[in-house]
């Protein structure tokens, strides 16, 4: 399984951040103690940008009260082979994983993909994603313009 960033349309270069212009400024939380569930984030190897599980977990222990968050997909850890419809499948796997080493803090709830313009694949699709998640799928990431993410500007998710 890579946890590579590579799925549909992630031609573009996400910027490198600078991690000593980050380091010449600390913000305080506003409120320490209240309590917080982080709704989106993503754990992902982008180029020479690695965002994963010790990287997010340095951020939110940063002084924040983070009960829980909900992991959004980001083409991070598909599956290598099998169906090529399953292979986001991977990511669910991925996240899940994520929350069992953190004792479920981390991907508390999963929001993963599926293709909509796959309608015959669409039912076994979201059936594995449920599977994989162990009650932890809260949704599926609707993209505007599925062909061009690049152009991807609203999002709806699902709950069921």
């Amino acid at each position: 399984m890579s946890t590579e960033s590579e799925g549909p349309g992630r031609e573009w270069v996400e910027p490198v951040p600078d991690q000593a212009w980050l380091a010449q400024h600390r913000e305080d939380p506003l409120e320490p103690g209240m309590p917080i569930i982080d709704p989106h984030h993503h754990l992902w190897v982008m180029g020479d940008f690695t965002y994963m599980l010790p990287e997010f977990l340095a951020d939110i222990r940063s002084g924040l009260t983070i009960e829980a968050t909900i992991y959004m997909e980001a083409w991070t850890a598909y599956r290598q082979d099998g169906p090529e419809e399953l292979r986001c499948v991977g990511e669910t796997e991925f996240a899940y994983e994520q929350s069992l080493k953190t004792d479920g803090l981390v991907a508390a709830g999963i929001v993963s993909y599926a293709n909509l313009r796959a309608p015959d694949a669409l039912d076994r699709v979201l059936d594995a994603h449920v599977e994989a998640g162990h009650g932890r799928l809260c949704g599926r990431h609707q993209y505007r313009d599925e062909e061009d993410m690049r152009k991807q500007s609203v999002h709806v998710m699902f709950l069921w």
